[in-house]
């Protein structure tokens, strides 16, 4: 082992541990944003979301059913 050797090996190891502290501080970034815009969403927003979708679509009538002749 000779002393560029050294020095490419330590540049890498300080390299590939930099690029593990970048991506674990991404993921904390995200967890804290996806918990910032959770608290943004009302608790009922699932239920709204809901009565808003049935009543998008209108039920079958039995005169709807059989007007298919």
């Amino acid at each position: 082992m000779n002393a560029s050797f050294l020095r490419a090996s330590l540049f890498t190891s300080v390299v590939s541990y930099g690029v593990a502290a970048f991506v674990m501080g991404m993921g904390v970034l995200m967890v804290v944003l996806g918990a910032a815009f959770r608290s943004l969403v009302p608790a009922a927003a699932p239920e709204v979301a809901r009565a808003v979708r049935a009543d998008a679509v209108p039920a079958a009538t039995p005169a709807m059913m059989s007007s298919g002749t």
